[in-house]
């Protein structure tokens, strides 16, 4: 059966024309079930890896709500959990499950619509940029000793933050203060809020919805005297390359090995980008 879930998902999908999915927090609940390798604590075993990164909350039902074959399909395609996405709704579908539920309808809904976001054009330049619905985490500290911000930055580097800044604000009272603001996919929120909340002095964090538009990238290495050097590709829509960046920890490492300033390093990796993709001439990667 599972076999059946996956191929008819993948058919729906197809025959609908759906570009992207989204999903709601899904709803843990406890208990056992008995299965072909035995009784197995609910979640199952094979659920609560499949379900790493996704966010869930606590449904307090007892029995199993969410299969193997359920997570899988949700962790692999769905693109974000939480919010509804801005949408104009076209269809609604149901499907009922057997199992009675003493609070709730046991009922999976489906809902069809037509993406109404307002910076995304296809007819204009915008189309052929990645774009992503990502998190903006933010904070005022202003009783958190300085020299903490390097770990703090960190540690939210480590949970998966795509981007952490820090400002300069004035608070209440004229205390002069730090704003410090977290960019991160969904997935990741309560691992970034968790390290805001307990490695600072924050009582409190605003979260915002935001949309990204992004170039598309890839990652080459380039040949300098001081070895390879890996290098992060800007790419238009045909996936030709636009500029490139040499990896700074890369060539930070180098110069430390050969003992010569960084900027050498810098200045032979961005001759060799310019060397293999030079100004005005792009290369495809057909």
């Amino acid at each position: 059966d599972s076999l059946l879930d996956i191929c008819g998902v993948a058919w729906c999908l197809e025959y609908l024309g759906i570009e992207k999915i989204y999903a709601s927090k899904l709803p843990l609940s406890t208990g056992f079930v008995d299965c072909a390798h035995g009784r197995m604590p609910v979640p199952a075993p094979a659920v609560m890896e499949l379900l790493k990164g996704v966010p869930v909350y606590s449904s307090g039902l007892e029995g199993e709500m969410i299969t193997p074959t359920g997570a899988g399909i949700l962790a692999a395609l769905c693109e974000h959990f939480g919010d509804v996405p801005s949408m104009t709704i076209t269809n609604i579908g149901c499907g009922g499950g057997t199992r009675q539920w003493p609070d709730r309808p046991n009922l999976l809904r489906v809902t069809l619509g037509e993406s109404i976001e307002e910076d995304i054009d296809k007819s204009t330049f915008s189309a052929g940029l990645e774009h992503q619905h990502l998190r903006v985490l933010e904070t005022n500290i202003d009783d958190l000793n300085p020299q903490l911000y390097e770990d703090v930055c960190d540690k939210l580097w480590q949970v998966g933050a795509l981007d952490v800044w820090l400002q300069s604000v004035q608070m209440k009272k004229n205390r002069p203060a730090v704003k410090l603001s977290v960019l991160c996919e969904n997935a990741k929120m309560d691992s970034v809020l968790k390290v805001l909340l307990l490695q600072t002095t924050s009582l409190g964090v605003r979260i915002a919805d935001v949309q990204r538009l992004s170039l598309k990238r890839r990652m080459e290495t380039v040949s300098t005297a001081f070895g390879e050097i890996a290098v992060k590709l800007a790419l238009d829509e045909q996936g030709n390359v636009l500029r490139g960046q040499p990896e700074y920890d890369v060539m930070r490492e180098f110069a430390n090995q050969h003992d010569v300033p960084l900027q050498n390093v810098e200045n032979a990796a961005k001759a060799a980008i310019a060397s293999r993709w030079p100004v005005g001439i792009v290369e495809s990667n057909q």
